[in-house]
């Protein structure tokens, strides 16, 4: 399998919750949405890392 950096989703929820409080903003926010979505991949984490990459960071894609 790989490792993750997200081994858990509770810790990946939290960085997506960090986000949408405006903690993490620009391109380290969106690298961090990559990264759970491609690790989380099938999943409703992955499905929300999504969504916020395409209505918040579209501009980074």
């Amino acid at each position: 399998m790989g490792y993750k950096k997200y081994s858990n989703t509770s810790g990946a929820w939290e960085v997506i919750q960090q986000i949408k409080d405006g903690k993490l903003t620009g391109n380290t926010a969106y690298r961090e949405l990559v990264t759970i979505k491609n690790e989380w991949s099938g999943t409703s984490l992955s499905d929300e890392a999504e969504y916020m990459i395409d209505t918040m960071f579209s501009e980074y894609k």
